[in-house]
């Protein structure tokens, strides 16, 4: 499943910018919390390197 099918048609939107409006969330989701298959089954936010607080 591809990232615009699961968040730009994943339902019917009121409008683009019903739409716009839900993608930082869903790229929060995306990136912090939904675990992906192609890198072990990690968050894309585990593989990150020098994030902001790492490096204190």
């Amino acid at each position: 499943m591809s990232r615009a099918t699961e968040w730009a048609y994943s339902r019917i939107w009121t409008s683009n910018t019903e739409r716009a409006a839900a993608l930082p969330t869903w790229l929060d989701y995306f990136n912090l919390e939904r675990p992906h298959l192609g890198i072990g089954g990690q968050r894309p936010i585990d593989r990150v390197n020098n994030g902001p607080g790492q490096n204190s």
